[in-house]
C-alpha cells in the first residue's frame, strides 16, 4: 500500500502537531545532537582568531592610498581594508576590485565585510585557482559572521527602535 499524504487525515499524519524548530531552538533543547549555539559561536570565534591571528572586527578597514597591499607571506593586517585582489597594476594604478579600488571601498562599508576578507585571503593563499576563490567566499562569510555574533554588533541589531 502506498502512503499518500493527501489522503491522510491530519490526526493520522505522522508529523501532525509537531512544532517546527529553528536549528538554534533545536540544538538549545537537544544538545546531545550537536554543539549548543553558544559553543558553535565560540568555536567560530576561536577558528577565526586561530586563522587570522586576532579576533573578528565588524568595523571597516582603513583605505590608505599609499598602502593598498601587504606582503603575501604575512597574515592580513588588522586595520587595513583587504577586500579585493592583493595587487597593484603594472602602471601603479589600483583597479576596481583590487584592495583600495572603488569596489573594495564600496564593500568595505558593510559591517563585517573587511573581516570576511581576512579569512578569505588566508584560505585563498592555500587554494589559488579562480574557481576556489569564488567557492571559498561563502564559507569565509559563514565563519566570520558566526565569529562576529558575540560582538557588540548583535546588541545594536537586536535593540528595537523607539518611536
Amino acid at each position: 500500500m502506498v502512503h499518500s499524504l493527501a489522503a491522510t487525515r491530519p490526526s493520522e499524519h505522522p508529523h501532525y502537531g509537531l512544532k517546527l524548530l529553528s536549528p538554534y531552538e533545536f540544538l538549545k533543547k537537544n544538545p546531545q545532537y550537536g554543539a549548543t549555539p553558544e559553543q558553535a559561536l565560540k568555536a567560530a570565534a576561536w577558528g577565526y582568531e586561530s586563522m587570522v591571528g586576532y579576533g573578528a572586527d565588524p568595523n571597516p578597514g582603513t583605505n590608505d592610498p599609499d598602502h593598498t597591499t601587504y606582503p603575501e607571506e604575512t597574515k592580513p593586517p588588522k586595520d587595513m581594508n583587504t577586500i579585493g585582489n592583493n595587487k597593484v597594476q603594472l602602471d601603479g594604478s589600483v583597479a576596481t576590485w583590487d584592495q583600495g579600488g572603488k569596489g573594495s571601498r564600496f564593500l568595505n562599508r558593510f559591517p563585517g565585510a573587511n573581516a570576511v576578507s581576512k579569512v578569505h585571503d588566508i584560505v585563498t593563499d592555500v587554494f589559488t585557482s579562480s574557481f576556489s576563490n569564488a567557492v571559498t567566499v561563502l564559507p569565509s562569510m559563514a565563519l566570520t559572521y558566526m565569529a562576529l555574533l558575540p560582538a557588540p554588533l548583535v546588541v545594536e541589531l537586536s535593540v528595537k527602535p523607539r518611536y
